[in-house]
């Protein structure tokens, strides 16, 4: 039961670091997307956040 316990916590602690670098990846894209592109930051988001739903389709469909 404890070793089940323990596979879940690791499972738990990769998903939240994965979400972590997704996040830090999100703000990175989204600060170069404005700075290179001339869009405004609405236009910027919205092509990040288009970006990022194709990606976790992928990443949902491994």
């Amino acid at each position: 039961m404890e070793q089940k316990s323990d596979r879940l916590e690791k499972k738990l602690k990769d998903a939240e670091d994965r979400l972590a670098e997704a996040e830090a990846i999100k703000a990175s894209q989204f600060e170069t997307l404005v700075k290179i592109s001339g869009l405004t930051a609405e236009q910027a988001m919205a092509q990040l956040l288009e970006k990022l739903d194709e990606e976790l389709t992928h990443e949902k469909a491994l």
